[in-house]
C-alpha cells in the first residue's frame, strides 16, 4: 500500500503557512543543522513555528525552514505513523504559535531518512 501526503492550498481552512523563520544560524544544535542522511548526535533545539494569522491548524504540512527531510505533524498523525511501515524516522516536539498564542495541540517535526 502506498500513501501520498500533499498540502491542500486550494481549499479554505486547509492550510498552514509559516511566518519568516527567526532561528539562530550560529546555534550548533539548531534545527537547521539536521541532515537528510543521518539522525543528529545532538538534541536539536527548535525555534517556535509561528503561523500566519490566516493559517488553519491542520494535521500536517511541510516546512522548508527545518533542516533534513520531514514533516511538521500533529500528535494525531504521529500516532498513525507509529502503525505504518515507514523508513527510519525520529519525532521532535515543536512549539507552534498561532495568532500570538501557543497552540495547545502538540506538534512534532518528524525527521525521515
Amino acid at each position: 500500500m502506498f500513501y501520498t501526503l500533499r498540502n491542500e492550498l486550494e481549499k479554505p481552512g486547509r492550510f498552514a503557512s509559516r511566518e519568516v523563520w527567526r532561528g539562530d544560524l550560529g546555534n550548533p544544535a539548531g534545527e537547521h543543522n539536521l541532515r537528510a542522511d543521518a539522525f543528529p548526535d545532538f538534541q536539536p533545539q527548535f525555534t517556535p513555528v509561528i503561523l500566519t494569522d490566516d493559517s488553519s491548524l491542520v494535521d500536517f504540512t511541510d516546512d522548508g525552514a527545518i533542516g533534513g527531510q520531514g514533516l511538521l505533524v500533529s500528535e494525531k498523525v504521529l500516532d498513525i505513523f507509529g502503525r505504518l511501515k515507514l523508513p527510519p524516522y525520529q519525532p521532535y516536539r515543536v512549539e507552534v504559535v498561532h495568532r500570538e498564542k501557543p497552540v495547545a495541540r502538540r506538534y512534532f517535526w518528524v525527521q525521515m531518512l
